[in-house]
């Protein structure tokens, strides 16, 4: 396999695990709607309210990151496509700087998502633990 090829590849690979990073956040972030709606209803504590709201407008945000995203990458893989189609030394055509920003934005939502996941599952622990207490003690 020629260098070109090589390196096509190699970008390729980079859009396609980025790709799927991203979808899967997606689909996570509507888990985490759920577990939400799922709260709201067991709850009328304005402060449990208020971190609801919270969340909801960071997902939104997130969303739109995502999106933003998908679509950087989808630009992108649009060029190593065209690249790879004209089977010239594309390669020292292709601008890497852009390509090792976007591995850099995939860094930082990467980062980021990981912080709001676990403080997600954080508020999510709490209300689990207040539940059990409020509860009390069983009577069996």
């Amino acid at each position: 396999m020629d260098q070109v090829q090589v390196a096509l590849d190699y970008f390729h690979a980079d859009h396609l695990r980025w790709r799927n990073e991203l979808e899967f956040a997606k689909q996570e972030l509507s888990i985490f709607d759920h577990r939400l709606e799922e709260v709201v209803t067991q709850t009328n504590d304005k402060e449990t309210l208020a971190e609801v709201e919270h969340f909801q407008n960071q997902f939104i945000r997130e969303r739109e990151v995502i999106d933003e995203l998908l679509h950087t990458v989808g630009l992108e893989e649009q060029l190593i496509a065209n690249m790879a189609r004209e089977a010239t030394t594309a390669v020292e055509q292709f601008d890497m700087t852009r390509h090792l920003e976007v591995a850099n934005e995939m860094i930082t939502f990467s980062r980021l998502y990981a912080d709001l996941r676990y403080t997600f599952n954080k508020f999510l622990m709490r209300r689990i633990k207040g539940a059990i207490i409020s509860m009390g003690p069983s009577s069996n």
